[in-house]
């Protein structure tokens, strides 16, 4: 069995967590059996941490439909994403209870009596460095932030999920180097998962076990705000310092990935921590997550590479490149040939929202002509009736449906931001279905209408239900689960992969 663990370090690591769920709700393929996040934060009440631990719960009970429904099952949501060991929401929060902690607290500075310590610690730190609350994080410095992560080697949990760790797994370090938490975080995370003699358990697993990191440069800015503010002009001097300091003293990576766009005019509101600090999603964030997917590939071989003294090393680098990077509107064909797995399921998954919609379940005002327990796929299976699609305590109203306004918001998002990653027309109506996908070449007919129309989803799904009912199909998924839950997921599934395959929108 071979686990991903992902360490989502800080605002940035929690905001790439949050895109690499919504690739895997759509049923993008981990070549993992199971992803196992870990979110390191100090500001446990941040905005964005909120949501996406939301999301990982909605997830989960997902994900739970699916493998319940058909282990083998390869399709939306059917990559298991495990708690670590001691959580039981993902977050290992390094925070203190008391709200008035500051950095003199944590290190216990009032009580140094070896002077020399004392004049150490001034030495490095400024008394506005040692009043700062770290309840909110570390505000951009990541000399505070590496004295908090490094207190990881004390905690049980951290140590029982080392203590769980294989030959089979890897590992995968995601945050910025132009903050805090993150600059701080992944290179001490990195040495503490490395260094064989800390104390901590399978210290020559630890040592020989693959980690990538995903280094992620400047690629938005701040508003202008009064009083204590980040000030997003040093984000570039930030990465510059981090990245020299990576070049120098960090070793213990096997595979490195670079994304970054500081040309990017995209403004999030400059709040320090908290609820308030809730930033609508970016492309970056996006594309970093494929990092994951990439790296879960990867073999020992792969990671032999040559430096630029021509020594060859156990390690690689890579960076994110568009095809066409000088778009102010990003869409599927500025991406290589090797997103082409993630932009199929991508527009499934995004189809899957605009057949619902269609079906009036995103606006109470609006009723379907035919109602979908009408429908002759539905009517096949029989437990897709009525009380199914109509009861608001039910899995398709209250999980399934929600996530998929989740995810319909996460791509408006990222359209609104400039660049705008706007690959897929989330808002056409039903009648321009047809241009769904951006610089699609699918082109109406005036007696058939829309390839992509709904009616054509329908009789996909009902052929599907009516292969599986003959008594001679090898196709037996839909009359072997129990699960009516599933049943829809499956058929929701193979109609949108039908569908594309159809329309030459999706490869085989």
């Amino acid at each position: 069995m071979k686990r991903l663990y992902l360490f989502a370090v800080g605002g940035t690591g929690v905001r790439v967590l949050k895109a690499l769920v919504m690739q895997l709700a759509a049923g993008v393929k981990l070549n993992a059996d199971e992803l196992i996040p870990i979110i390191i934060d100090l500001d446990s009440s941040n905005g964005n941490l909120m949501e996406t631990l939301r999301i990982l719960k909605q997830y989960r009970k997902l994900n739970a439909i699916a493998l319940k429904g058909n282990k083998d099952f390869q399709g939306f949501f059917h990559t298991k994403i495990g708690l670590p060991p001691g959580t039981k929401d993902f977050h290992y929060d390094l925070s203190s209870k008391d709200e008035k902690t500051t950095l003199a607290q944590y290190i216990d500075y009032d009580n140094m009596r070896d002077s020399e310590e004392r004049h150490l610690v001034n030495l490095l730190y400024s008394r506005i460095n040692l009043n700062n609350n770290l309840n909110v994080g570390f505000k951009g410095n990541p000399n505070i932030g590496s004295i908090t992560v490094h207190k990881l080697v004390q905690y049980r949990e951290f140590r029982d999920l080392c203590g769980q760790f294989t030959n089979n797994d890897q590992i995968m370090i995601v945050g910025s180097l132009f903050g805090g938490t993150g600059a701080a975080g992944i290179p001490t995370l990195l040495k503490l998962l490395r260094n064989p003699d800390n104390g901590l358990p399978q210290g020559q697993i630890r040592n020989n076990i693959p980690i990538g990191l995903c280094a992620i440069l400047p690629y938005y800015r701040l508003l202008e705000g009064k009083g204590e503010m980040i000030n997003s002009d040093t984000f570039m001097t930030k990465a510059k310092a981090a990245l020299g300091y990576y070049d120098g003293v960090i070793e213990e990576y096997n595979a490195m990935y670079y994304i970054s766009d500081p040309d990017s005019v995209r403004a999030y509101e400059n709040n320090v921590g908290g609820q308030r600090q809730l930033n609508p999603a970016h492309y970056i964030e996006c594309f970093s997550a494929l990092a994951a997917f990439h790296f879960a590939k990867l073999e020992d071989a792969d990671y032999q590479q040559e430096n630029i003294n021509g020594q060859l090393m156990r390690k690689a680098w890579f960076e994110y490149g568009l095809v066409n990077q000088f778009t102010t509107r990003i869409n599927f064909k500025d991406l290589d040939e090797g997103n082409t797995p993630f932009a199929n399921e991508m527009a499934r998954f995004a189809y899957v929202y605009k057949f619902f919609e269609d079906g009036g379940y995103f606006d109470p005002k609006r009723t379907s002509k035919e109602p979908y327990w009408d429908r002759q796929w539905s009517k096949q299976q029989g437990e897709l009736d009525k009380r199914y699609f109509t009861d608001q305590n039910r899995f398709f109203q209250k999980e399934f449906l929600n996530f998929l306004k989740e995810y319909a918001n996460w791509l408006l998002e990222m359209k609104a931001g400039d660049p705008s990653f706007s690959p897929i027309n989330i808002e056409v109506s039903s009648k321009e279905i047809g241009h769904f996908i951006e610089g699609s070449t699918l082109k109406s007919s005036m007696f058939f209408g829309s390839p992509l129309k709904f009616s054509m989803m329908d009789t996909f799904m009902s052929e599907i239900t009516k292969k599986e009912w003959q008594k001679d199909s090898d196709e037996k998924t839909l009359n072997e689960a129990k699960s009516k839950d599933f049943k829809l997921l499956y058929l929701l599934d193979e109609g949108t992969r039908k569908l594309f395959l159809k329309n030459k929108l999706l490869t085989e």
